[in-house]
């Protein structure tokens, strides 16, 4: 048998049933087109502008400038605790690993917390300001609550007499 067949009506094997002749123009049409629009340059968007780097300032040390540190109290504690830090931020006290409060720094820096109740022997105060992420740790202030000192006699309560 001679290949193609002699029918007039001859259609390759991949041809679809009721596929008109009109349609293979188009379909051929549309795959140029759709060739053509993936080939075309592709306008570039413009460069994305980065922000300027965020440049974050380290807080002001924090100072406890008062009491000072190795200062002894007899019979008597002190009534504060004083210093400077990063202004308007929050500032935190703590005696040992102990948090006894917080409060805000003022507009120039200055903080003060009330201390009562420290107890006997030492006791090391140390200060945090807190703000915009950081924090900056004071320097520990050892202080020292003694006992009242001794008190003093008199030689004339004792009978003893001083040689002149």
């Amino acid at each position: 048998m001679p290949f193609p067949p002699p029918s007039s009506n001859w259609r390759p094997r991949f041809w679809v049933g009721g596929f008109d002749r009109w349609h293979l123009p188009v379909v051929i049409l549309c795959a140029g087109l759709w060739t053509l629009l993936a080939c075309l340059p592709r306008p570039t968007p413009p460069p994305v502008q980065k922000p300027p780097p965020v440049v974050v300032r380290r807080l002001a040390p924090t100072v406890v400038q008062g009491p000072l540190p190795g200062t002894i109290y007899r019979g008597a504690q002190p009534d504060s605790a004083v210093g400077t830090a990063e202004p308007g931020v929050i500032v935190r006290l703590y005696v040992g690993q102990q948090f006894v409060g917080q409060t805000l720094s003022g507009l120039d820096g200055r903080f003060q917390f009330h201390l009562a109740g420290l107890p006997r022997g030492t006791n090391v105060l140390r200060v945090v300001a807190v703000g915009a992420g950081q924090a900056s740790w004071s320097e520990p202030v050892p202080i020292v609550i003694a006992s009242a000192p001794p008190a003093v006699r008199s030689h004339k309560k004792t009978g003893l007499k001083s040689k002149p």
